[in-house]
């Protein structure tokens, strides 16, 4: 009895463990979409935003909810909007992720902004898996 109670315990853990790292997954996906709508609003203005919004989804078949999974597009559009300048505006969305995610942004040569978030995401599995997450932002 004892070993079929211990094994439910183990279930539990592993799906409550699961839906929380789900949950922390869709946080981050949330805060990369803001970081890029505030960012570019703040440095351009809202009509940037929703121009660069109507250029994924008509040219690129891509909703605002699916730039997290496409991020390597939003980066090509960038460059096509901002030139050498799309590194800057990458940086700059970044430092707003890593700070919407309560992590302390650095600046690294050769890094995109795929690559910052790649980072970002990392630092954060594993905050997590250590118990040491502090979210800026409410859940």
């Amino acid at each position: 009895m004892s070993n079929l109670l211990n094994a439910i315990r183990q279930i539990r853990k592993r799906h409550v463990d699961a839906q929380l790292a789900l949950l922390l997954s869709q946080f981050a996906d949330t805060s990369l979409v803001e970081s890029v709508d505030e960012t570019i609003r703040l440095l351009f203005s809202q009509k940037v935003v929703d121009a660069l919004y109507l250029n994924l989804k008509n040219k690129r078949s891509i909703s605002r909810e699916e730039i997290p999974g496409k991020l390597h597009v939003l980066h090509v559009v960038l460059e096509e909007y901002f030139g050498l300048s799309a590194c800057t505006l990458g940086r700059a969305i970044a430092r707003k992720f890593y700070s919407k995610l309560g992590l302390e942004f650095q600046t690294r040569n050769g890094f995109q902004l795929t690559d910052y978030v790649d980072e970002a995401k990392k630092k954060l599995r594993l905050s997590f898996m250590a118990g040491n997450v502090r979210l800026s932002a409410k859940l």
